[in-house]
């Protein structure tokens, strides 16, 4: 027999053994006389085939190369706001209104520094008197007494855009009144200090607390159950 009227060689999926199908349609097995199944055998692919693949293929490199430069232009954007963020951070505000973990620090700063300053008012009053000057130590008295109701109010107030300016007046007016009472020296020093640090330390918090909070109004809600 030709090889050609052998046909095409088949295995059988129950034996395993190899046989030749003799150009049969259905193809049979010899060894369990089961129907043999054929895959279906691809259409070669043409010219107009292969150019459309190729098309395919160009267009998803190119749909790629947009979200890349999306993507990028993104990340600049969002570095060139960190950058203008960290830029406004390095200037220490003088009037506007603060958010709320910084205007709550200094408020309480302003506070205890109105205590300290009503302490050391009695006590310049009391080292005048001591000295024999009554009128200077009652000069001094109602000026400590008078900072110290402008560090209150200042604190009341901090909620307000002018608030913060108040707080400087403050810590200005502190520092000049070491000038008459050497030991408010120290009062300035610890005060001014505190006051500095709450306030980077706060508006770094506000900043973090606001693109938590923008982030997450980004986001799509879950799902209720």
């Amino acid at each position: 027999m030709a090889k050609a009227d052998l046909g095409t060689k088949r295995i059988c999926p129950t034996t395993g053994k190899k046989f030749y199908d003799l150009n049969k349609n259905p193809v049979i097995s010899p060894y369990t006389g089961e129907i043999v199944p054929i895959a279906p055998v691809a259409p070669p692919r043409g010219r107009g085939d292969a150019a459309h693949a190729l098309a395919c293929d160009v267009a998803d490199r190119g749909g790629c190369g947009r979200m890349v430069a999306q993507a990028a232009q993104a990340l600049e954007a969002a570095q060139m706001r960190a950058a203008l963020e960290d830029r406004r951070m390095t200037r220490l505000p003088l009037y506007g209104r603060q958010g709320k973990f910084t205007f709550r620090l200094l408020a309480i700063t302003l506070f205890g520094q109105s205590i300290i300053l009503s302490f050391f008012a009695l006590v310049a009053r009391g080292n005048a008197i001591a000295a024999g000057r009554p009128e200077e130590g009652e000069r001094l008295l109602w000026s400590g007494l008078g900072l110290a109701l402008l560090a209150l109010v200042a604190s009341g107030l901090m909620r307000r855009p002018y608030g913060i300016t108040l707080g400087w007046i403050v810590q200005a007016l502190t520092w000049a009144s070491a000038v008459v009472v050497t030991a408010m020296i120290g009062v300035a020093l610890v005060f001014t200090a505190l006051w500095l640090l709450l306030l980077v330390q706060g508006m770094k918090v506000d900043r973090i607390v606001s693109e938590r909070e923008q982030s997450d109004a980004g986001e799509p809600a879950p799902d209720a159950a």
